[in-house]
């Protein structure tokens, strides 16, 4: 199923699965790359909109965690390093708060290396 810039879809149970989890979130980020101007507003909307239906997705499974990786990271553009972050760890702090309720208690930000994992650390 083709997931739309924005959304989410989530797959499983996979209970025989290697990984450590049973499902598996995919979510489509905007590609920065594609706008050479100024004003982000309405793409990172985009981005925040992916984090957010993802944990929606876990919310309405009943998971009590998640581990998300870095959505248009690679894609940023002109984008700073620091601005995706804080748009990615913003919108996950957003979702956490208006979602009071949910089973889902802890999410955990992956980074492909200790050095984006240091600038997560400091930009949360």
């Amino acid at each position: 199923t083709r997931c739309e810039v924005g959304d989410a879809k989530i797959h499983g149970p996979f209970p025989q699965s290697r990984l450590p989890s049973h499902y598996v979130v995919d979510a489509a980020g905007p590609n920065y790359v594609e706008h050479d101007f100024d004003n982000y507003e309405e793409v990172d909307e985009l981005l925040m909109s992916a984090y957010g239906m993802s944990l929606e997705l876990c919310k309405e499974k009943g998971l009590g965690e998640v581990a998300t990786g870095l959505i248009s990271f690679s894609t940023k553009g002109k984008r700073s390093l620091k601005q995706i972050l804080a748009l990615s760890l913003s919108s996950l702090g957003y979702w956490a708060q208006e979602n009071p309720e949910t089973t889902l208690k802890s999410i955990y930000m992956c980074a492909p290396s200790k050095k984006i994992a240091d600038k997560i650390v400091e930009c949360g």
